[in-house]
């Protein structure tokens, strides 16, 4: 878990504009030659709804019919498991490839 929690600190710094690009040299090395070991250990942790996200998620559906709903999604980019994943029907799909944020979605944290 450890190494889960190290590829999460180095993902906030390349997402903070106050921390992106300015990683000290060493850091950046630490991140360059064992990052991909670390975002790994973070794949590796197996994600499950709790009761309250499942309540969450199905209240979400009832009142929000025209939206897509999505648990434990995983982003490819990070690798973080995202409680719930909203997304207009259709966004994403092969005939509609998504353009902006709001066409691939956005993360609704329960209990994370």
């Amino acid at each position: 878990e450890d190494k889960s929690q190290l590829h999460q600190w180095l993902l906030f710094c390349d997402l903070d504009p106050k921390w992106r690009g300015e990683l000290p040299r060493s850091m950046q090395l630490v991140k360059d030659e064992l990052g991909g070991g670390f975002r790994q250990a973070l794949e590796r942790q197996t994600s499950r709804s709790s009761l309250l996200q499942v309540d969450v998620a199905r209240h979400l559906r009832m009142s929000f019919p025209a939206l897509k709903f999505e648990e434990e999604f995983v982003d490819a980019e990070s690798g973080y498991s995202i409680d719930i994943r909203a997304q207009r029907r259709g966004a994403g799909s092969a005939s509609h490839a998504p353009n902006s944020r709001a066409e691939r979605g956005w993360a609704v944290e329960v209990d994370g």
